[in-house]
């Protein structure tokens, strides 16, 4: 981040003096900040500021920030937005480090206090001011006993590890809320983000030496990149950055007329963006609050083959059910740990996994933890799930018989390397009388409701296992194509560049071409302004061929009735000219017509789709999946950002529903798949190195043949960026 200042937020989360503008004992945020002060036992020096008192709460009240005898580290500032732009000026005469509205008013509400929003971002940025808001609840720093903070700080809040970030006030009192027994360390509501965003607090929480895991509600984000980058210096200092992403529906999707546009949704390029940089997604808040305790509890080792006990036989049922859906490995038990269980069990339960002990492991704690012994010693098993309920208001002897379960837990957890948790089958609330001892400890996560607590488990898995990947991958640059690329890149951007003084939209003819200096094959053809030239055509390529309408400004020519495929004969060119051009002169009027393509007709292949797209958060962005007529139907979406890094081409390939296809199944393939991703590889860096000219690609399909045989491209489009031209 260029904006370095943006990142010393010290004076904001640990301020030596605090002056509070609109300070009163009446309701509202600036008497809440000052409350909070005082009820925190912050050390600091703390000036109310509000012309209509001589007191508040106690402390001397100054009739302007002028007046405060001291320097001022960070202000807040509760008072109406319309005398916010002066009294910033008075701030920064009196030179303060940090500030922080808490009103609205600005660009949240109209276009005149969008003005304002803009005038105030513009006085702080030229005195490079780090500001948090407007229309914030403000940040609150629980391990310092300090913030700006002016909604209710949750009573019995912990001091811990845990900072919470969210750019919805109601989702920050509702997380800090979910969070307060696990230790909070920062508190932050970012508001409307004038001056400082996403990107700038996660980067101080890197850096945060109280924070250990970070969790983030995230409406939407301005600079992807510098968010990324963030999460890059989080992963580095081993604090996992765990994201509940809104807006997930496809309402509010921007179509346009290329397929990549269309298929890259928003929710898709953050999946895509935050995969490259191990940020968990999360999906609602009960998963996140789950997901957040155990990232925080789970502090043995753990790998990906996980145990199940239970005591009945539908919990075992429903947990082998959803440990599929979430593809979590069930270790297979050694011999011997079938041999040895069988031995203590009862005739009547059987050795599997999940393990059902019934009623035999919670009539006796020392039964119940002989069996997690030798789960956790069998060298196949990584990690130990209990599954266990104990539902609020059961009777006296329910809670004797589960508290031996948890007694026998507790009893194990420390003898054992292998990192146990324990999870109940639904999500209300706990008897406390049982299960009081896990929820207080630190290092036994117990979890609530078993969808979410198997989601959990699998982010923390998958986490683990590309962390060091993920680390390695930052160190390395762009991925290089193929021998000779440097060159090639050279000629197809000069190419593009001579393009672009002339077209905005590049049709199948010129995006050919480009892709051709790029190394990339297309299928023979030749342009054909009338029926004879067509069919001269058609005899020097030979039979049988494919006509296309030769337009730029038509972009799907088939929906048109502008592409006549395996013509056979003069006749057969010659009606097809006919009727493309009038389908093209009929349908699109407007559209500029050069004539027509004539084609050879490609061999059988299988068809797929390379994109490029331009994201407004997070910039260019590839994407690959099912071509031809499959594109929409099959859904086969699969986003990289660029540059991609090592193996990401093969990666990319590897999660798409055509890898089965491309890979060989029953009778087809294996196709060319070192030729596909060499493809990838050299439009990706092209895509990277045009960046700033490119706004979308198509090339649909590119057709890949049998092992050894290379790829070609049937079709593509090229969108530029901006301008007039045609």
């Amino acid at each position: 981040m260029s904006e370095g200042w943006k990142r010393n937020l010290k004076s904001l989360f640990d301020p030596q003096s605090i002056a509070i503008i609109g300070a009163s004992e009446k309701v509202g945020p600036a008497r809440n900040v000052l409350f909070n002060l005082k009820t925190q036992g912050y050390s600091g020096g703390i000036y109310p500021v509000n012309p209509k008192y001589s007191e508040v709460f106690g402390y001397k009240c100054y009739p302007s920030i002028k007046d405060i005898p001291t320097d001022v580290d960070a202000v807040a500032i509760g008072v109406p937005a319309r005398f916010i732009p002066s009294l910033l000026e008075e701030c920064i005469e009196k030179k303060v480090n940090s500030v922080c509205i808490l009103t609205g008013g600005f660009a949240e509400l109209n276009e005149e206090g969008k003005v304002m929003q803009e005038q105030i971002k513009g006085l702080l940025e030229r005195e490079k001011i780090p500001m948090c808001g407007p229309n914030s609840l403000g940040l609150l720093n629980v391990g310092g006993d300090s913030g700006l903070y002016s909604a209710s700080i949750p009573p019995g809040v912990k001091k811990g590890g845990v900072a919470v970030l969210a750019q919805s006030g109601s989702m920050v009192i509702a997380i800090a809320q979910a969070y307060k027994s696990l230790g909070l360390s920062k508190v932050i509501s970012t508001g409307n983000q004038a001056v400082l965003d996403l990107g700038d607090y996660l980067h101080y929480l890197a850096d945060d030496p109280q924070t250990k895991v970070i969790a983030v509600f995230m409406e939407g984000v301005d600079d992807g990149r510098k968010f990324l980058q963030a999460a890059e210096k989080a992963l580095a200092a081993g604090k996992p950055v765990i994201v509940l992403k809104v807006g997930r529906s496809a309402k509010g999707r921007k179509i346009t007329q290329f397929h990549t546009g269309a298929m890259a949704g928003e929710y898709k390029v953050f999946e895509a963006a935050f995969s490259k940089t191990g940020i968990v997604m999360v999906k609602n808040l009960d998963e996140m609050a789950q997901t957040v305790t155990l990232f925080v509890k789970a502090k043995k080792a753990y790998g990906k083959k996980a145990a199940f006990i239970a005591i009945s036989g539908g919990q075992s049922a429903l947990i082998t059910d959803l440990a599929e859906d979430f593809n979590l490995e069930l270790a297979e038990y050694t011999e011997e740990t079938r041999s040895t269980l069988r031995e203590i069990l009862p005739d009547y339960l059987h050795v599997n996994n999940p393990l059902d002990v019934a009623d035999f492991g919670s009539a006796d704690a020392d039964d119940y933890a002989r069996c997690l012994r030798i789960l956790a010693g069998d060298d196949n098993v990584d990690l130990l799930l209990v599954s266990q309920d104990a539902p609020q208001g059961i009777g006296a002897s329910t809670i004797d018989h589960y508290s031996k379960i948890v007694r026998a837990v507790l009893k194990v957890k420390d003898e054992l390397p292998k990192q146990i948790i324990v999870f109940s089958n639904h999500s209300t609330a706990y008897e406390p009388k049982v299960m009081q001892p896990l929820v207080d400890s630190d290092d036994l996560p117990y979890l609530l409701g078993t969808e979410e607590a198997l989601a959990a488990v699998k982010k923390l898995i998958d986490f683990n296992a590309q962390k060091e990947k993920l680390l390695a991958s930052q160190k390395q640059s762009t991925t290089v194509p193929s021998s000779g690329s440097k060159e090639a890149l050279q000629k197809a951007g000069a190419l593009l560049r001579d393009y672009s003084s002339t077209y905005n939209t590049l049709g199948e003819k010129q995006g050919k071409r480009i892709l051709q200096e790029l190394g990339i094959a297309s299928v023979r053809e030749a342009a054909a302004q009338s029926a004879a030239e067509a069919v001269a055509a058609a005899e020097e390529i030979g039979y049988p061929v494919a006509l296309k309408v030769d337009s730029a400004e038509i972009l799907h020519k088939t929906d048109l009735g502008c592409v006549k495929l395996n013509l056979q004969s003069p006749e057969e060119v010659r009606g097809a000219y006919h009727e493309i051009i009038k389908a093209a002169k009929t349908k699109q009027p407007s559209a500029s017509i050069e004539g027509v393509l004539v084609q050879k007709m490609a061999p059988e292949g299988f068809d797929v789709i390379i994109g490029l797209t331009r994201d407004p958060q997070f910039g260019p962005t590839l994407l690959f999946g099912s071509g031809g007529i499959f594109t929409e139907i099959l859904d086969d979406v699969n986003l990289a950002l660029l540059p991609l890094g090592k193996g990401e081409a093969e990666e990319l390939v590897r999660n798409s529903r055509a890898y089965q296809i491309l890979k060989g199944a029953r009778r087809s393939g294996p196709y060319d798949l070192e030729a596909l991703y060499q493809a990838i590889e050299k439009v990706a860096a092209f895509g990277w190195e045009q960046r700033e000219l490119l706004k979308q690609v198509d090339i649909n399909p590119l057709r890949v043949y049998q092992k050894g045989k290379g790829v070609e491209v049937l079709d593509a489009l090229f969108l530029l960026q901006g301008g007039s031209k045609k």
